[in-house]
Parts: C-alpha cells; structure tokens; sequence
C-alpha cells in the first residue's frame, strides 16, 4: 500500500470514529463516568508539525506519553515518532521530543528564477530530510468528554544541513534568489501545529 493510500485511510477513519462518538447523545453524558484516557487519536495540520495534513496517535505512559504521526507536507510525507512530558495529563502543557523524516521528492517541477534573471520551469530533486523537533504542546478539553484541541509550538533542526535539493536540467543554475527561496521552503526552523484528537 502506497503512504497517501495509508495516510487517506487514516485520516477517513478518524473523521468516521470521530463522528461516530459525537453522534452520541449529550443526554447519555455522566460526568461520573469520565475517566481518564490512555489513547488519544487526532487529526492536524501546522508549519513544521504533521504536515499540510496528517494523523497522529498517542499513548500515555504516567507523566509520558509516545506519540507517533503521518501526514502529507510540501517535502514529500513526513513521519515522526517522539515523546511528550506531561505536567497535567491529558489536558494541559507537556514538552516534547521527537524524530521526524520529511521523505523528498526524487522530481517536482518548480517555477525558478535563473541565473540569467529569467523564470522558467525546472525539475528538482528534494531530498529526504532527518530533524529533531524540540516543542512546547498545550491541550484543551473539548465538550464534556474526553476530546481536546492542541496547539503546538517549538523548533525543528535538520540533521542534514546544507542544501537537501538538486536542480537535475543540465545546464541551469539558479539565481541567489532562487536558492534562498529553496532553503527556505526546505523542512526546518518555526513549529506550529494544531490539532484535534478524542480519546480512547
């Protein structure tokens, strides 16, 4: 199975359990009833963070949860695994840890400046980028069960510096511009995530 086909499948799972669980009546809600979760499976999007859109799941561990996420970026898919260290779980601020590969493209096709000061269209290779990801993740209780809403920020390091790209037509070169624009574009730097997750 291709990762989109995956990642499609996960994230239509999600909306179908998370529909299902709101279908529910409020008049069959027990505050008594509440207990705490152990897994919590979400939907989100950010700079940095899942990806354009991805999904992630999560299981607590005492004050520590793992956390693992797929999605789809503008570098390609992106996958991370990682941990949090909650000071009030499962709603509240954690910092956290992770790995995360930004899998490339081996050709995309891109509108670029050259050298000459003209854009054309050129075929790059991006390549896979490795980061650990440093973050600050603060959570919400949604309702009057178990969801939550989070926001995440933080800073992500590529392990790989330098330029993870390579213009594959011969005889282009691009423009300072152009290479600016590329690292910049490149994994990297500012996370911002937010999510959407019901437990367990």
């Amino acid at each position: 199975m291709k990762p989109f086909q995956l990642i499609t499948i996960l994230i239509v799972s999600f909306i179908a359990a998370a529909t299902n669980s709101y279908g529910q009546s409020v008049n069959d809600f027990d505050p008594s009833k509440i207990t705490t979760r152990k897994t919590y499976i979400g939907i989100g999007t950010g700079l940095n963070s899942v990806g354009v859109i991805g999904v992630s799941a999560e299981q607590n561990l005492g004050k520590i949860s793992v956390i693992g996420t797929a999605g789809l970026g503008s570098w390609g898919y992106k996958f991370c695994g990682g941990a949090r260290y909650y000071f009030s779980y499962p709603f509240g601020k954690a910092i956290g840890m992770s790995y995360a590969l930004a899998t490339g493209h081996s050709k995309v096709r891109l509108d670029l400046e050259t050298l000459s000061g003209t854009k054309q269209y050129v075929n790059v290779q991006l390549s896979p980028v490795h980061l650990i990801n440093f973050s600050f993740f603060n959570s919400w209780k949604l309702g009057n069960r178990s969801s939550r809403f989070g926001l995440e920020i933080g800073y992500s390091v590529i392990i790989n510096s330098g330029d993870n790209f390579k213009v594959l037509d011969s005889g282009v070169t691009l423009s300072s511009t152009s290479f600016k624009a590329l690292r910049i574009f490149q994994p990297g730097g500012l996370i911002i995530g937010v999510s959407f997750a019901f437990g367990r």
